[in-house]
């Protein structure tokens, strides 16, 4: 969509809220699968979001019904606006789009957290799950990142393969080369073998850049909840500590002494846990597929973190110093 559409198609969404388009409208940043932007409008500023092609309409209800069960019980979110015949999301271009409150604030930057903010993260995190553990769980699907297939993904990489050779770097034909040799050499496990691990309706995403705090510090609002879903808490718990780069201490203590103060994790479920996240990581081609076969630009900031994280995971003794950090601290 060239930008003349895009104006185009916002003004005339807009108008179904009651607002007018009164100046150009921003690309917000940070974005990595769906589009959002800043809109001027005689309402004030509002938050539009484009959600990507693949997001079916169930889906995208299911999250937005979760937003309003977690502001109406005590969770700090962004709700989103209706229509005045109350649709909360509308079609246009052939795509899904819906219209929030713009919220003006800030996060943590991924990178440069210290161990106090490391430690109010994980509390933010520990009161989500334990607002969560009340929600109806009533048409919310597992967890997706748990469910693998061993041959899909082998095929998945021989069709990325021949793309990432032909114009990625080292480090990118390395991921490639030694997932496959880690799904063809046995230590691949089936997803059933983890089937039977507690589970309770969770963010799905939570990580700082979905943390927006006021400029008093206090939080404004926990956004992004497209991923809402069905998963063991240590598994968010874990995939979110590894995505901030909170891994290295004392940062991962810190994160997980936040997380208890508010929440306490299961401490039959962590083995399992951090090996279902390493078999999830070894099954997963999300990001490469994306990127070599999408064009999705944004997912190469990924392919670094993924290395190192496959390194360490792949490293038993690191598995266990792990497993004993989120028993001491969290548990």
């Amino acid at each position: 969509m060239d930008r003349d559409d895009l104006e185009a198609t916002i003004a005339g969404l807009l108008r179904e809220y009651g607002a007018v388009l009164t100046g150009p409208v921003e690309h917000v940043l940070d974005s990595v699968s769906n589009e959002n932007y800043r809109a001027p409008t005689t309402a004030g500023p509002l938050f539009v979001r484009r959600h990507q092609e693949r997001r079916t309409f169930d889906r995208l209800e299911r999250e937005q019904q979760a937003i309003a069960w977690a502001g109406a019980n005590g969770l700090p979110v962004a709700r989103p606006l209706s229509t005045p015949a109350g649709a909360t999301l509308r079609e246009a271009g052939g795509r899904w789009w819906s219209v929030y409150p713009w919220l003006e604030g800030w996060t943590y930057q991924r990178g440069s957290i210290s161990p106090e903010e490391a430690t109010r993260l994980g509390a933010i995190h520990g009161a989500t799950h334990r607002v969560l553990a009340r929600h109806p769980a009533g048409g919310l699907a597992p967890n997706s990142e748990l469910a693998w297939d061993t041959q899909a993904s082998i095929n998945a990489l021989a069709e990325v393969e021949p793309h990432v050779n032909a114009r990625g770097n080292d480090l990118e034909k390395r991921l490639v080369r030694r997932q496959r040799e880690l799904l063809e050499s046995g230590a691949a496990r089936p997803s059933s073998d983890f089937a039977g691990l507690p589970a309770q309706p969770t963010h799905g995403d939570f990580h700082e850049r979905n943390v927006l705090f006021a400029a008093t510090s206090e939080v404004a609002a926990i956004v992004d909840w497209e991923r809402v879903c069905l998963q063991p808490p240590a598994f968010e718990v874990l995939r979110a500590v590894c995505f901030v780069l909170l891994l290295e201490e004392p940062l991962l203590s810190a994160y997980l002494q936040g997380y208890r103060r508010e929440s306490r994790l299961d401490e039959h479920t962590i083995a399992p846990v951090i090996e279902a996240w390493r078999q999830s990581a070894m099954h997963n081609t999300w990001s490469l597929r994306e990127y070599f076969l999408r064009g999705n630009a944004a997912t190469r900031q990924f392919f670094a973190q993924e290395d190192g994280r496959a390194r360490l995971f792949n490293d038993p003794a690191f598995r266990e110093r792990l497993r004993e950090t989120f028993i001491r601290e969290a548990c």
